[in-house]
């Protein structure tokens, strides 16, 4: 998909797909603020070109080349996009999703994991099950289980002047 989704329904067959791991294509423009929204399945986001920011309601996260951002199911969160921004990402069933992280968090990409997530972009959301994408799916699911962590976010902050402060650098970093 080129341009971001403007409503739900454009990602409802994403979302509620019967396979355990389903590619999904988004290129942003500059400045492009998601607003706060959840969604019903685990998303592994990663950018093949910019640096996306993403905020949940306890955490500030900072995803640069190289990593992506593990969302578990239903927790809210805010993406706030760069220049030129290039999204690759993955929705997955709550089975497949056990072998991620817990919580939010940045993981590495390697390059073996980032093609794998390109290849699963390239797929129809109803891919044969018994063809040769469930080899990419399995093979990817093992590499995002064995992803190193990266600790590039900070507590989202409490204090309302804080918050001032950290909404508006969110907004604009320069």
């Amino acid at each position: 998909q080129t341009g971001p989704p403007t409503d739900v329904a454009q990602l409802g067959p994403f979302e509620q797909a019967p396979r355990p791991l389903v590619g999904y294509t988004c290129d942003y423009t500059f400045g492009y603020d998601t607003g706060w929204h959840s969604h019903p399945r685990v998303q592994l986001l990663h950018a093949t070109n910019g640096v996306m920011r993403v905020a949940t309601h306890s955490a500030l996260f900072v995803v640069p080349p190289g990593t992506g951002l593990w969302i578990p199911a239903h927790i809210e969160h805010v993406s706030r996009m760069s220049r030129g921004l290039i999204m690759r990402g993955l929705f997955l069933r709550e089975d497949a999703a056990r072998v991620g992280p817990d919580a939010t968090t940045v993981v590495a990409i390697s390059p073996l994991l980032r093609a794998l997530i390109v290849a699963a972009c390239e797929q129809p959301i109803m891919w044969d099950e018994d063809g040769p994408v469930r080899h990419i799916v399995a093979l990817a699911l093992h590499e995002i289980g064995h992803a190193a962590t990266r600790p590039f976010s900070v507590p989202a902050p409490k204090d309302a002047r804080l918050m001032r402060v950290t909404d508006a650098l969110f907004a604009d970093p320069a």
